[in-house]
């Protein structure tokens, strides 16, 4: 039999805590060979910058093909200097 992708949901928006846990998500998906995650509330209730820098992160797990994303130590990466 063949692979099938998994795209995981992202969940409810919790407020300030969005950005971190959509990073830890896509990284634990990414982890476990999926290949998406479906954000909607997280990135669309809040400003238009906040939400776009939000979704650009979980593409950044996504499109970057090193290895450092088995590392749980890269969410540092993708959150770096991001107010949320």
């Amino acid at each position: 039999m063949g692979r099938m992708g998994l795209i995981n949901s992202g969940g409810a928006s919790s407020g300030e805590g969005d950005l971190a846990e959509a990073v830890r998500t896509a990284i634990i998906n990414k982890r476990a060979g999926g290949m998406g995650l479906i954000s909607g509330r997280k990135a669309f209730q809040r400003p238009l910058a906040q939400g776009v820098e939000l979704l650009n992160r979980i593409q950044d797990v996504y499109l970057d093909q090193r290895s450092r994303w088995h590392d749980a130590a890269a969410c540092g990466f993708a959150l770096a200097g991001r107010g949320f």
